[in-house]
């Protein structure tokens, strides 16, 4: 996010052919005020959940092209007023202090969640799965992307544990895991629901896993009992 407002600026004369503007863009500047209003408000009488709201609404409105043709002088000021905002600052320090902190799987989860179900959602929406230039995120939600971590922690410590110890090495659930370990995208609903699966555990109720994943996984129905482990049970494909 921060990326792209800090390139909505036009470019100097000359460097590349005059952009047409957009439709409405008085009206649409006049927006961008607003909603800039709103991020930056410190009164205490604007909640962290409406502040997210209206920086999203000027995400979609950049990337929609709805401030094309204005210049600089027009926006730069208004998204400075939002990226020098405490609420930029608070979510900007959270994922500083991500970084610093270098946490994975289960112990990044116990992190968020020491945060309130407000911050935890802010950190969801601006750190943890970002809305993309295309629109698209990689996480549907908060719930999905903490059932993954769990997922990746298990798959992990399974690993780790089974160079050190042939008995976990010997265990008929290995060469399922290192399946599991050896897929390319290990961030997708249907990963998270195979290892879940696996180890035991009952899906994600929230998960809406596609035609083909349903084949590998099964019809995966919420709160329901989960099936005894088989050997061989997780069939070698990438989903």
């Amino acid at each position: 996010m921060t990326d792209a407002l800090n390139t909505a600026s036009t470019p100097a004369a000359g460097a590349r052919p005059a952009i047409k503007a957009a439709p409405n863009l008085a009206q649409n500047l006049e927006k961008l005020r607003t909603l800039a209003a709103i991020v930056a408000d410190e009164s205490g009488a604007t909640s962290d959940k409406a502040k997210s709201a209206a920086y999203k609404e000027t995400h979609r409105m950049f990337l929609d092209g709805e401030f094309m043709g204005s210049s600089g002088a027009d926006t730069n000021p208004i998204f400075a007023t939002m990226m020098n905002s405490e609420f930029k600052k608070k979510i900007d320090g959270a994922r500083n202090e991500m970084i610093a902190l270098d946490l994975h799987g289960a112990d990044e989860v116990k992190y968020i969640e020491s945060y309130s179900p407000e911050d935890q959602q802010l950190l969801f929406d601006w750190v943890l799965s970002p809305v993309n230039h295309d629109g698209s995120r990689q996480y549907a939600d908060l719930d999905s992307w903490k059932k993954n971590m769990e997922a990746l922690s298990k798959v992990q410590d399974f690993m780790a544990k089974a160079k050190t110890d042939p008995a976990v090495k010997a265990d008929p659930k290995f060469a399922e895991v290192e399946k599991l370990w050896m897929m390319a995208d290990t961030s997708a609903p249907s990963w998270t629901a195979l290892v879940l699966q696996l180890f035991g555990e009952t899906p994600s109720s929230k998960l809406d896993l596609s035609d083909k994943a349903r084949t590998v996984v099964g019809d995966v129905k919420p709160n329901a009992q989960p099936a005894p482990y088989e050997p061989g049970a997780v069939a070698s494909k990438r989903v």
